[in-house]
């Protein structure tokens, strides 16, 4: 064999012991296809929290039920991220941004309540936007004031589920009555359709209302239509249950600014249940009066009470002196003399009318004030205008102290002082609201309450 022939048989046999070592498949297996690995796609219904320090939970968001999540806003506009957060890392964001506003320019002498409120208004993000960059590194984030987060899938699941068995009910109940119960029922009523419970009543015993008659459409500040029980005729009082049922909130959306419409501005339903003592102050001294009502202070309209928060479209407060009568007297912490006061939003807001004093014609500024809930001092008092505010009930001399030159907090101008021209001790800075106070109407605005 020449030496040709044996190089080409050499070559031939290093290929054939080449392929059947790339043939033998690993631990002596049959080898079959080879598969190459698919990267998985993203799913779309899952999106990132866009919390700019990291996400908290470590997990992303359902697109589909954002009920646990809270939206922000970009100030750049091709942004990438999802401006979406769980309400865990958001409330953390929050919290350290007003952790910031302690140590930002007129800031730092808000108190914490203060800083909260304005932590996403005009005036308050201005100081703080640095603290709020975004991940993207081209923008600042914001809380998104106009965005409601929408009900968990599961309360209207089974909010579904129960009107369908509501309906399924109610035409098992009418379709169970034989045609000879018809007949008496619309004799003996003189109607179709009558419940069958006045016919299992006894003898001689009144018929039970039905909950529409009980019932009746009334409106309230800005276009709300609430249920509102009928006034009781016997002399048992009214109970929790006879005050209204609040089934919107576009009175507030009305008449109060967007950059206001959050729980901090507005006292909403919490974990405290219906059973906190602000809600059984105001409670208790309406049911020893036999009302579900109250009287604003500086427009005298009739403000209907809510059993929810906010329990009024506007806001409560405890006075030392009637400012009105009749006056609703309140007993907290063993006091009795104090009494329940009310303004509305109209008021408060200032934006159709405001209040302003007859001294120095300063308004009154209620937008630091919490709606819907109560104050335990007098608002009104909390905010001297000028010399006449402080001055004494019976000298006329300003009854503040020249060594501390006012008060640390509001409350403590609902507090008896003493004197130091003439020694009286009275309620020298909470004046009546007639002789202190006027409403100035100012000019009607375009925008409609229902709006």
């Amino acid at each position: 064999m020449s030496s040709r022939q044996r190089n080409r048989s050499g070559s031939a046999g290093d290929q054939l012991v080449r392929q059947d070592i790339l043939e033998e498949p690993l631990g002596g297996a049959t080898a079959g296809p080879v598969i190459p690995e698919e990267t998985p796609l993203p799913d779309p219904c899952r999106i990132d929290c866009c919390l700019p320090s990291g996400c908290l939970l470590n997990e992303p968001i359902d697109s589909n039920d954002l009920s646990e999540a809270q939206k922000v806003i970009c100030n750049n506009e091709s942004c990438s991220q999802s401006a979406y957060m769980h309400n865990a890392c958001f409330s953390q964001f929050e919290i350290d941004v007003v952790s910031y506003l302690k140590t930002s320019g007129r800031a730092r002498s808000w108190s914490d309540k203060q800083r909260r409120q304005n932590v996403w208004t005009k005036k308050g993000y201005d100081l703080s936007y640095k603290a709020c960059g975004c991940r993207c590194l081209k923008g600042h984030l914001r809380k998104d004031l106009d965005w409601l987060a929408p009900q968990p899938m599961e309360v209207a699941l089974r909010r579904k589920k129960k009107k369908k068995m509501e309906k399924s009910s109610v035409s098992g109940t009418s379709l169970g009555r034989s045609p000879r119960q018809r007949t008496v029922s619309e004799q003996s009523t003189g109607t179709t359709g009558s419940s069958a419970s006045r016919n299992d009543s006894p003898e001689g015993a009144l018929p039970t209302p039905s909950p529409s008659k009980l019932l009746r459409a009334s409106p309230t500040l800005g276009g709300d239509t609430v249920a509102t029980p009928s006034p009781p005729t016997g002399g048992g009082g009214l109970l929790n249950s006879a005050f209204l049922r609040r089934m919107d909130f576009s009175s507030f959306q009305g008449f109060v600014p967007k950059s206001r419409l959050n729980p901090f501005c507005i006292k909403m339903e919490c974990e405290d249940g219906p059973g906190d003592d602000t809600r059984l102050t105001v409670f208790q001294a309406l049911t020893a009066q036999h009302t579900n009502n109250v009287q604003c202070l500086g427009c005298a309209e009739r403000l209907f009470v809510f059993d929810r928060y906010p329990l009024i479209d506007g806001t409560f407060f405890l006075s030392p002196i009637p400012h009105h009568l009749p006056a609703i007297p309140v007993v907290y912490n063993e006091r009795n003399n104090l009494f329940l006061m009310a303004l509305c939003l109209h008021c408060i807001e200032g934006q159709e009318r405001c209040i302003v004093c007859r001294h120095c014609a300063a308004p009154w500024d209620g937008s630091t004030c919490q709606l819907g809930t109560l104050y335990y001092y007098d608002i009104l008092a909390a905010q001297p205008c000028c010399a006449r505010r402080l001055a004494c009930n019976r000298c006329g001399e300003s009854a503040v102290d020249p060594a501390t030159e006012g008060m640390s907090y509001y409350s403590e101008y609902s507090h008896c002082v003493r004197c130091p021209g003439c020694g009286t001790t009275d309620h020298h800075f909470v004046k009546e609201f007639q002789s202190s106070f006027q409403i100035r109407q100012l000019k009607s605005t375009s925008k409609s309450p229902g709006l």
